[in-house]
């Protein structure tokens, strides 16, 4: 590896900007790429679904988890830690972090190559369990390219670290742009296997595109490293990113469980259905996905250089104002499921529609849980993170063979609404109890949540609301006014200022 004789002297330290500045403006590139990339995603998802059928879709979900749960393993949960380490050293200590790039892809590169291998081996056997001779040559196709999504991980991590969220925010978009007609050609010629083989093009394009964009964003910053292996990195990484990595395993495990106790209890069909239930579900986190992409790097600088009571307030702002607009964007999706799903995925779906609703609560949940998840993880707190998502792992298990034997396929959306309650509440305790948010601030906006949510019930079941559209827009509109009321004007500020950048400043920068 070589070095310049002083980075001091030919890398200028950039002065840091507010925690405010940095979160308005990356999350207004993001959100506007993340609602982008959602509406592509959701237009895929309607392909999947038309071309498939419920059947095959169920294949797909399966196919779908367990690949996530290889990629898991091959990139051993390494994207957090280049984003805060990015974020810390950036320019602190630019020696630092280019012996801390180049051991994150030694390492990479190594476990994803092992797990690859290990993927193509089992295949087979996975093919039987599940009785689908197309679901083990999926998996061997996608085993090729697990490095490639390993690249591609590390340099969407590395330009986050960077701040760089506009530029990944464009990649994001050209990647999901170019997944429709690349779905379409696939699913046309080649059937559910076709679902493989878009997925290994796009892994190859979109590894291409956001490498060799941080690539690039690294040489512009005047680092240089090679392919080498450096214990003093490592040993920071292994501290950092085990508790991590031991928490992205057993939720993917835990998911590809749920997905597969459905699967094998109630049939593909069903699992289908909890397929697009939980597309629509996902759109439900928008909010969150878009402010999550800056608030890591965010928070890890503000963590590094703020007084204590100062992160404390920005946390506690942060989660209330995640609060105040998950509850109406949850409720807007989960009221207007039977239509929309009528429309988009067709009839053979709309069993959904009440599943549908029962994860927009959950989803309401979650948008907190990840907030609070980001704002544990910039403090480095990985250790805090395992022991919740441990409890989250339990009740997912739990809660999936009690419930879904119980109640069938609206059974799973019990499951993943009670998991969702019991991590958001269990990591916003531990926050409080360690003097990391003021409770009282965010207690207050729970309990008008909860009020709403109550509210929301109420209409679901006694005004059929799914039916009567004019009397959910009535109800969000009244939760909308409500919540307005209780922002404080420092809250109501930044509401105004993000509104405002998305609507001019984010396409003029």
């Amino acid at each position: 590896m070589s070095h310049s004789s002083s980075h001091s002297d030919t890398v200028p330290t950039r002065p840091r900007r507010p925690l405010r500045e940095l979160l308005l403006t990356g999350s207004a590139y993001s959100l506007a790429a993340t609602a982008i990339a959602q509406g592509i995603a959701l237009l895929t998802s309607i392909l999947y679904a038309r071309l498939l059928g419920p059947n095959n879709l169920g294949i797909l979900a399966i196919f779908t988890q367990i690949a996530s749960v290889a990629v898991a393993f091959g990139g051993l949960g390494l994207g957090s830690s280049v984003t805060k380490f990015v974020a810390e050293t950036r320019s602190l200590d630019p020696m630092k972090l280019e012996k801390l790039v180049s051991t994150v892809l030694v390492v990479g590169l190594v476990a994803s190559l092992s797990v690859s291998i290990l993927l193509f081996y089992l295949a087979g056997l996975l093919a039987v369990e599940y009785r689908s001779p197309d679901l083990g040559l999926m998996l061997r196709l996608s085993s090729f390219v697990i490095v490639l999504n390993v690249l591609s991980s590390s340099g969407s991590a590395i330009l986050q670290g960077f701040q760089e969220i506009r530029r990944l925010s464009a990649l994001g978009i050209a990647i999901e742009a170019m997944s429709v007609p690349v779905i379409f050609v696939s699913l046309t010629a080649l059937g559910l296997v076709g679902a493989a083989v878009a997925g290994v093009v796009l892994t190859v394009v979109s590894s291409c595109l956001i490498f060799g964009s941080a690539w690039r964003c690294l040489r512009r910053e005047h680092l240089e490293f090679h392919l080498e292996f450096h214990k003093e990195s490592f040993r920071s990484l292994v501290r950092f990113t085990l508790p991590l990595l031991g928490s992205l395993l057993v939720l993917r495990l835990a998911a590809l469980f749920q997905t597969s106790f459905l699967a094998l209890s109630l049939g593909f069909v069903e699992t289908g259905m909890f397929k697009v239930a939980t597309t629509l579900y996902h759109v439900v986190l928008l909010v969150p996905s878009a402010l999550g992409v800056p608030l890591l790097p965010a928070m890890a600088e503000l963590y590094a250089s703020a007084p204590a009571d100062r992160a404390k307030r920005s946390v506690t702002t942060l989660i209330r104002l995640a609060v105040y607009a998950g509850v109406p964007v949850a409720l807007a999706v989960g009221f207007v499921a039977k239509p929309l799903i009528a429309i988009l995925y067709g009839t053979d779906y709309v069993g959904a529609s009440v599943l549908v609703f029962i994860l927009s609560i959950a989803g309401f949940a979650d948008i907190v849980g990840i907030v609070a998840f980001n704002t544990a993880l910039g403090e480095g707190r990985t250790g805090l993170i395992l022991s919740v998502d441990l409890v989250q792992t339990f009740v997912i298990v739990v809660g999936t063979v009690v419930l879904v034997n119980m109640f069938g396929l609206i059974g799973i959306g019990f499951a993943v609404l009670a998991n969702s309650i019991v991590y958001g509440a269990t990591i916003l305790t531990l926050l409080a109890r360690s003097n990391r948010l003021e409770w009282r601030g965010v207690f207050s906006a729970l309990t008008l949540a909860a009020g709403a949510l109550s509210f929301a019930v109420f209409a679901f079941l006694w005004g059929n609301v799914q039916v009567n559209l004019w009397l959910g827009g009535v109800v969000v509109a009244i939760i909308v006014f409500a919540f307005w009321r209780r922002l404080e004007p420092h809250e109501k500020s930044i509401v105004k200022a993000a509104l405002r950048m998305l609507g001019s400043r984010m396409w003029l920068r």
